[in-house]
C-alpha cells in the first residue's frame, strides 16, 4: 500500500469515498467542514468517545465522513481507523491526520493495507 500525501490545495478535492478525521478537538479542518454536515459531528447526543460516521449530504466531494477519537496515540488511532475502514468495505480513503501529527512515518500502521490511501498532514 502506498500513502500518497496530498498538497493542501487538493485536500478537499474529489476522488475518495470516505474522509477520515480525528475528533474535533484534534482536527481543526473537521471543525471547519462540520457546517456542511449540518453540525452532525458535534451533536451532544452522540457518544464522542466512539467513531462517528455521517453522510456528506452532497455538500462535499465525498460520500461519508468518519470521525475517530484521538487520545494522542497515533498507532492506536491508525488501528482503529483501519478496523472501521475494513468494516465499511474498504472504500477509497482520504485520511486527515490529527493536528498534532506532522510526520508521515508516525502513521506507519496505515501501511499495513494493500490499497492506496490519500493523506492530508500538517507538515
Amino acid at each position: 500500500m502506498s500513502l500518497v500525501v496530498l498538497p493542501r490545495t487538493a485536500e478537499l478535492s474529489e476522488g475518495d469515498d470516505l474522509w477520515a478525521f480525528a475528533d474535533q478537538k484534534n482536527s481543526k479542518i473537521l471543525k471547519e467542514i462540520d457546517w456542511f454536515t449540518h453540525f452532525q459531528l458535534q451533536n451532544k447526543k452522540l457518544n464522542l468517545n466512539k467513531p462517528i460516521l455521517v453522510c456528506a449530504n452532497k455538500k462535499l466531494p465525498t460520500k461519508a465522513i468518519l470521525s475517530l477519537p484521538f487520545n494522542g496515540n497515533p498507532e492506536k488511532w491508525c488501528l482503529e481507523l483501519s478496523s472501521c475502514w475494513k468494516k465499511l468495505g474498504r472504500p477509497k480513503l482520504r485520511v486527515f491526520a490529527p493536528d498534532s501529527i506532522h510526520n508521515v512515518k508516525t502513521l506507519h500502521e496505515l501501511n499495513n493495507n494493500p490499497e492506496k490511501i490519500h493523506l492530508v498532514i500538517n507538515i
